[in-house]
């Protein structure tokens, strides 16, 4: 029979702070699993960094017929401190590594429905945009015959609480707030205020800037099925070398595959 471990936890973060987390439910099959193996499947389904130490508590095993996948469902969680907000590079690149066609085409891109997007917008309240890309997708209204998952997708986004890099537009408004100045103090205060996570959106420029003043804590690149040959990539001007580790990868029926990475902090 297949079996349920239930516990509680505690994380300490290296940089201080910590979770307390309750009624934690993991799928299993055999007789036990060990702390470890509980306090790395945390770990990973949070997507936590700077974890200092997790302790296991009130683990108790019981008996139960299920039909879900072995996954970690959190029932209820209370929070002492809130990890800091994660900001997260999420877009999609062709397999030579362009974001765009040399006229900013992205046709290319697939909106496919078992990708999810909607799931990754509802881990997000904060969308971060360079001008340029604000200027052609911030705003932007999708024709009246698409789909209805991507009219859905484009009022979550506009639903979002949106930051623009400029050096020379200034102006605030609605939902929109620009950034001209002091970008490494700006942006940890918004990591250091409660919320969800941030996605960082672009352009190159503004990805560039970021990688550069070390402030993106997850890499999350849908590699797509095609070669462009042409255009304008994703990384430009990195000045420095950056370690990372891969933490997840989904394939979908598109042939689009998502790479996710962390910062590997060990090397």
């Amino acid at each position: 029979m297949d079996k349920r471990v239930l516990f509680d936890f505690e994380i300490e973060f290296t940089n201080g702070g910590g979770i307390q987390g309750q009624e934690f439910r993991l799928d299993i099959d055999g007789d036990d699993i060990a702390d470890e193996e509980l306090a790395r499947y945390i770990v990973e389904d949070m997507r936590l960094l700077m974890v200092g130490k997790v302790r296991i508590l009130n683990k108790k095993i019981i008996n139960e017929k299920h039909k879900r996948r072995p996954a970690i469902r959190r029932e209820k969680t209370v929070f002492n401190n809130e990890r800091p907000r994660r900001i997260l590079l999420d877009l999609a690149v062709t397999l030579d590594g362009f974001i765009e066609g040399p006229k900013g085409e992205v046709d290319w891109c697939i909106m496919d429905p078992d990708m999810d997007f909607h799931n990754f917008l509802n881990y997000i309240d904060t969308i971060f945009y360079g001008r340029k890309s604000y200027d052609l997708w911030g705003q932007y209204t999708p024709d009246i015959d698409v789909s209805e998952t991507e009219k859905e997708i484009w009022e979550l986004v506009h639903s979002k609480e949106k930051y623009v890099f400029s050096k020379t537009q200034k102006e605030s408004k609605n939902n929109v707030t620009f950034i001209n100045e002091n970008i490494v103090e700006e942006v940890m205060k918004l990591k250091n205020k409660p919320g969800k996570d941030i996605w960082l959106y672009g352009g190159a420029s503004l990805i560039t800037t970021f990688l550069n003043l070390g402030l993106v804590d997850e890499f999350r690149l849908s590699v797509h099925p095609i070669i462009l040959g042409e255009g304008n990539p994703l990384f430009i001007d990195i000045k420095e070398r950056v370690n990372l580790k891969l933490v997840e990868t989904k394939r979908f029926s598109s042939g689009v595959v998502q790479l996710c990475y962390q910062l590997n902090e060990n090397l």
